[in-house]
């Protein structure tokens, strides 16, 4: 919650403590979720023989409550609507009574921003506010839709027309393997890079996906370990981001909602 904020903006205050409940609320939900389904109950290892690895793969599902999807839905219409009002505050306190019109503008392309201004949708905000709300546009940055703010706008558009697709998906081979069979002699583990040790798969039943694999050196065929696991609750692809965890992305938005807020807290005095 914004500890202390410009009179004129308590009703966003409002609006960010009641996202940090929905917040808290999917953090105890999924946390329990995920204590009750552990990542090894999911986890299977085969041998390669052909490529003298282990391959990892994972089968099993995790049923969704769509309450969780309602939630995040709304924790993100708070975040999103605490922009527009801000936009109504600011150019109240400029003499402007509020338009149907008014809302913060988000875009990925500067042709899309100026129609924005030129429809009217920051009419009576201050140049000086402007500059602000310019500067932290999504088409100011290398990747425009991975911006938070793109992010936020995206997940709040969806919201709108259906829920959430919030999903499990396994976060597989964590950050250990835990060799259980006795060994005669020292034997090293190989792991690939990251993005192969680390891929993420959406949960699909039965149907057994690949999440990574490992080699040994050198290759022991009786070879057993325990692999560490994961499973996580997510949404779906955001942007060029495969499964982004619920709770960190919300999180995020969060903080970065009421940091660019603060910014516009001089406008006020």
């Amino acid at each position: 919650m914004l500890v202390t904020v410009p009179p004129e903006l308590e009703g966003i205050a409002a609006k960010i403590q009641r996202a940090d409940e929905h917040i808290a609320y999917l953090n105890r939900e999924i946390t329990a979720i995920l204590t009750a389904n552990p990542g090894k109950n999911f986890v299977r290892t085969y041998l390669d023989p052909d490529a003298s690895t282990y391959v990892v793969k994972v089968a099993g599902d995790i049923a969704i409550d769509p309450r969780l999807s309602v939630v995040a839905g709304e924790a993100v219409h708070q975040l999103r609507s605490v922009l527009d009002h801000l936009v109504v505050a600011l150019a109240s306190k400029n003499s402007q009574r509020p338009l149907n019109n008014h809302q913060f503008p988000i875009c990925t392309k500067r042709e899309k921003f100026e129609d924005a201004v030129k429809g009217g949708n920051v009419k009576g905000v201050p140049d000086s506010a402007l500059k602000l709300i310019e500067k932290e546009q999504p088409y100011n940055e290398a990747i425009p839709h991975d911006h938070y703010l793109s992010v936020l706008h995206y997940l709040d558009v969806i919201d709108k027309h259906r829920l959430l697709l919030v999903v499990a998906a396994a976060g597989t081979m964590g950050d250990e393997i835990r060799v259980v069979s006795p060994l005669e002699f020292d034997i090293s583990i190989i792991l690939p890079k990251p993005d192969v040790f680390r891929k993420l798969v959406r949960m699909a039943g039965d149907k057994e996906q690949e999440v990574g694999r490992f080699g040994l050196d050198p290759f022991y065929p009786a070879f057993e370990a325990e692999i560490d696991a994961r499973v996580l609750i997510t949404f779906d692809k955001i942007g060029t981001i495969e499964f982004p965890e619920v709770v960190p992305v919300l999180t995020h938005l969060r903080g970065n909602v009421v940091s660019l807020i603060t910014d516009f807290f001089p406008e006020f005095r």
